[in-house]
């Protein structure tokens, strides 16, 4: 019932329009105008819309790439001068020497942990991005000295839950001081201080050597701790500048460490566009993109162009409107003069005020008028 009384009010509305455009061609002339301009307003939308999104991805693969490559540079450099500085607390004479006549215990005094102490703030004070430096034997946790907290509720990077890493980054280290290869360790996973979490400190192990002459005689460890996001944050990468543009580092299994997309997840929706091997650690830079971020800024600038659109074929159509009837006001003077001899008043002419056809078809009616009224 409801579908039939809804097709005859349709019905009825057609053939109203119908009988309305028949009457007055100002109507059609609108009404087909319009059509055409919506029509072709969206293919010319929809073609910009596509055309303005490829460009988008081909700017921003192009720029992920030119980030990428200016970054991996910056952080191997920064890399290298984080083990370089390993390499010098390692093998620093008087650090191991106080470190062990602490570990051992011996007539240890207040001077002496005084001493550690400020020998790990100097290593720590090695780079701006150092966050701690630690000491650590087979018996233990030996010393720490954190950059940052000191004052907080953590006076130590290391709690009780994260020791067995530090165990066993002594354990791979100490294994692998006869193999006469690399000997430093870094622990992969970026480790979030509970005080800082804002932060992400990786540490680097290596065996203290100091005055020693074989690595194997090793008997303790230094640990450097550097702040990974301060890292990355001064390598060059987009981060915010680039919201569409998410970079992340993974270790040598595929294992995310650290990315710096803010909300932006890697996942299976990330477009993946460039990789770029590290050479340290087995660590991979990559930089992937986030189409859906492209694909809502499209579309909102499309939502805006059409609002634009919108008033523009309103502004359009008034003038459209005004247009037509002045063009079809000759018209209206012809129908309004051929009343006026209908009811006996054969001296009516029409005002020419232009010179187009229907001006000239308004102007030979005059002369048709005048010839009749001689021929009266």
């Amino acid at each position: 019932m409801m579908k039939k009384l809804t097709d005859t009010a349709v019905a009825r509305w057609y053939r109203a329009v119908r009988r309305f455009s028949a009457s007055h061609i100002a109507f059609s002339l609108i009404s087909s105008g319009i059509l055409i301009l919506l029509l072709m307003a969206l293919m010319f939308q929809t073609y910009l819309k596509n055309a303005y999104y490829q460009y988008l991805l081909d700017e921003t693969t192009r720029t992920g790439r030119m980030i990428l490559d200016a970054a991996a540079a910056n952080l191997n450099g920064s890399f290298r001068e984080a083990l370089l500085a390993g390499a010098v607390a390692a093998t620093d004479t008087d650090l191991q020497t106080v470190a062990e006549r602490v570990c051992t215990g011996d007539g240890v005094t207040v001077q002496d942990r005084l001493a550690l102490g400020t020998k790990l703030r100097d290593v720590t004070n090695y780079g701006a991005y150092f966050a701690a430096a630690t000491v650590f034997t087979e018996d233990g946790l030996l010393m720490e000295y954190g950059r940052y907290w000191g004052d907080s509720g953590y006076r130590t990077a290391w709690r009780e839950a994260e020791l067995p890493v530090m165990e066993r980054l002594y354990q791979d280290v100490m294994s692998h001081t006869d193999s006469g290869g690399t000997v430093y360790r870094a622990e992969p996973q970026a480790y979030r201080h509970p005080a800082y979490p804002e932060m992400r400190l990786v540490h680097l192990a290596f065996p203290l050597v100091g005055g020693k002459v074989r690595i194997r005689d090793a008997d303790a460890m230094v640990i450097l701790t550097f702040r990974l996001d301060r890292l990355v944050q001064n390598s060059g990468l987009a981060g915010g500048r680039q919201e569409s543009i998410l970079e992340y580092i993974t270790d040598a299994r595929g294992n995310l460490i650290f990315h710096n997309g803010g909300d932006c997840q890697v996942d299976e929706t990330l477009l993946q566009l460039h990789a770029k091997p590290l050479n340290y650690f087995g660590w991979t830079l990559h930089t992937g993109l986030d189409a859906r971020r492209i694909e809502a800024r499209v579309n909102e600038m499309y939502a805006q162009a059409g609002v634009v659109y919108f008033v523009l074929l309103v502004l359009a159509v008034l003038v459209w409107q005004l247009s037509i009837r002045r063009i079809l006001e000759p018209a209206r003077a012809i129908r309004n003069a051929m009343e006026r001899i209908g009811g006996g008043a054969f001296d009516s002419r029409i005002a020419v005020r232009g010179k187009h056809e229907l001006w000239q078809l308004a102007e030979q009616y005059n002369r048709m008028v005048a010839a009749l009224e001689r021929q009266r």
